[in-house]
């Protein structure tokens, strides 16, 4: 029988993104009768870490567990560890990190016989996340085609979303809304708000996007993707301002911002507080001045800029 601490440590990060689908790297048919000790430790650890938002000290405690399952040659751990690593990491921004981290839980799953399909969609999300569409297009063919991959509902809907977005960079509209149209075939329990917001601005319907963006950036804060939520809110605010409602503009760019500098992201927070400060100009409201020059006054003493 599997010992129940292995089954929690198998409970990967990817259920708390909501962006991604929420299965876990499988366990194996033969799992070892005790999970180890010291692996246990740092694992646990790494989850409370990652769900409280804390991403450096979730990467260390994840590392560590990593090198344990390597150390006492456990794929399934190597796996689980390796992936969740990943995770982390893309939290940061790191997506070349990240992208060997996933890498290596890939072919630990491939050892086990597990299925593919959650390390194939974090592959293809960290290289869409690069720049990379080409390449995540090749690994979303492969979360939809090989007979490793074994994607569930969860899976196909992310996939379809995500080449979805890929299309909208390609601005290539009536490609994007195939795609999400495909998502929603997938499973009609989940919503592609982001995708949605981006079909409305190529539509140039801003009120629409606007509206889209402000409904994912709630689901991103629900879900405790903070980094996704300020992008959200970002771009809620370009699509208000285009709109021309510079005040809600102002509030989504402030709290955008305001998000950014708390996560210690000064290049987001540098650009969204400066929209901030040409719509509090815009609007000539000595409050809303206040506030985002107390922002930037905070921003210029921030440690990342010394």
């Amino acid at each position: 029988m599997t010992h129940p601490l292995r089954h929690l440590l198998l409970l990967s990060a990817l259920a708390a993104m909501l962006s991604a689908c929420g299965s876990a790297p499988k366990r194996s048919d033969a799992p070892t009768a005790r999970i180890d000790a010291e692996l246990a430790r740092s694992a646990t650890a790494a989850r409370t870490a990652f769900d409280g938002g804390l991403y450096p000290q979730a990467a260390r405690l994840y590392r560590l567990a990593l090198v344990r399952a390597r150390y006492i040659d456990d794929a399934e751990q190597v796996a689980a560890q390796s992936f969740n690593l990943a995770l982390t990491l893309e939290a940061q921004k790191q997506y070349a990190a990240a992208t060997t981290a996933v890498r290596e839980s890939r072919a630990a799953m491939r050892s086990t016989g597990a299925p593919l399909a959650d390390a194939l969609l974090v592959d293809a999300r960290l290289a869409y996340e690069a720049g990379n569409l080409d390449e995540s297009v090749g690994l979303l063919d492969a979360l939809l085609h090989d007979p490793a991959s074994k994607p569930a509902a969860a899976h196909l809907f992310e996939a379809h979303r995500l080449r979805g977005l890929i299309a909208c960079d390609r601005h290539d509209a009536d490609a994007a809304e195939g795609a999400l149209a495909e998502a929603q075939a997938a499973d009609a329990t989940r919503h592609a708000y982001d995708l949605v917001a981006r079909i409305a601005v190529l539509r140039g319907d801003f009120a629409a996007a606007a509206d889209a963006f402000d409904r994912h950036a709630a689901a991103m804060q629900s879900a405790g993707r903070y980094s996704a939520m300020s992008d959200a809110l970002s771009a809620a605010a370009d699509a208000y301002q285009k709109e021309g409602h510079p005040d809600r503009a102002f509030d989504r760019a402030y709290r955008a911002a305001r998000s950014q500098l708390a996560q210690g992201d000064m290049a987001a927070a540098q650009s969204t507080a400066s929209l901030a400060d040409k719509l509090a100009h815009e609007l000539s409201s000595a409050e809303d001045l206040a506030l985002i020059t107390a922002l930037r006054a905070e921003m210029s003493h921030s440690p990342a800029l010394k």
